[in-house]
This record gives structure tokens, sequence and C-alpha cells, in this order.
């Protein structure tokens, strides 16, 4: 006869205010125990130094669990991510608020954890979620928005923004390729 046990542990903040951090004994002294957490999290403005496309994320907030499983020992973790990206248009630079709703998850044994570069597990330090919720946000971001109803695009002294279609119109193919217009691959 097998006895299941399903404990659901709720994570208490730590000394420094971390709830995305375990050490080796808290994960490995409750095995097949969901060490539940949540957490708001508030960007900096180094997460953006080489990003152009995203120029600030806020209202973060982080839930999800993490479990060591004994019999495999395995380190499985589940997390969603919740907040808004402030992007610039692509076109006009204006900001623009868009709400996102992110499903991250991973699983692998110690071992494998060890030995993978930028792992959430540590063998000395134990598991930090932070840099993984991070990286998520960040390449998750969409690279170019546009502004729902834009209807004018910008324009400036001596130039203009203009759609792609309109630009195709008035462009005149070159007359040095024109002998192309009848070339037929065999």
């Amino acid at each position: 006869m097998t006895l299941s046990l399903n404990l659901t542990i709720i994570k208490h903040v730590n000394e420094t205010g971390d709830m995305m951090k375990w050490s080796k004994n808290e994960l490995f002294l409750n095995p097949d125990v969901e060490l539940s957490f949540e957490q708001e999290l508030v960007s900096e403005p180094s997460w953006f130094e080489n990003l152009t496309h995203i120029l600030d994320v806020t209202d973060i907030f982080v839930s999800g669990f993490i479990r060591y499983h004994a019999h495999s020992d395995m380190i499985q973790y589940h997390m969603q991510l919740t907040g808004n990206y402030v992007l610039p248009c692509a076109i006009t630079l204006e900001k623009i608020n868009l709400p996102f709703d992110l499903i991250e998850e991973d699983a692998m044994t110690v071992e494998e954890a060890i030995q993978e570069i930028n792992s959430f597990y540590s063998d000395s330090t134990g598991v930090d979620l932070f840099p993984i919720a991070k990286q998520v946000i960040l390449m998750e971001a969409p690279k170019k928005v546009i502004k729902k109803g834009l209807k004018e695009y910008p324009k400036g002294k001596g130039w203009e923004v203009v759609k792609e279609d309109m630009q195709a119109k008035d462009k005149q193919p070159d007359p040095r390729l024109a002998k192309f217009k009848d070339f037929k691959p065999e």
C-alpha cells in the first residue's frame, strides 16, 4: 500500500524580503512538497540597458510553486507572471502599455541543473527563480508594436512616414533591371 501525501507550503518572506529563493536545505528537507510563492517585482533601469524595444515593465506579479521530487532527484517549478510592458510605438515612438500574462515551467534533475549554465539551481546556494522570471519577461516582450487606431503618421520638414503599400505604389522600377522582367528560369 502506498500512501500519498499532498502538502502545500506557502513560503514566508525571508530576511532579505525575497520569496523566490530557497536554500538546498529548504528544498531537500521538504521532498515532494509544493513550496508556493507569490511576489511583486519592481523593474530596474539596468534591465533595459541594451534593449530599445522595452521602455519599462510595471505591475509585475509572480506566483507559482517549486517542488523537489526525491524519488527522481528532480526539481520542478511552475510560475505565472503578469504585468504591463511599456513599449515605444514603432511609428510614433509614443508609449504603449501592453499587459502580459505568461507561464513558465521547467523540470530537471539536480545533476542536469548543476551542469547547466545560467541554471536556476546552484549546488552552493540553492534555487533562485528571480533571474528566470526576469529573463522570461524580457524575452517574451514583442519587438515591435503599433498604437491601435493610428490614422495620422508623423511628418516634418522635408520628411514623412508613409505606409508600405503607399510607398510601393509610388516606387518606379529601376530601369537598369528592366531586362530581368522577361527572364524566365528553366
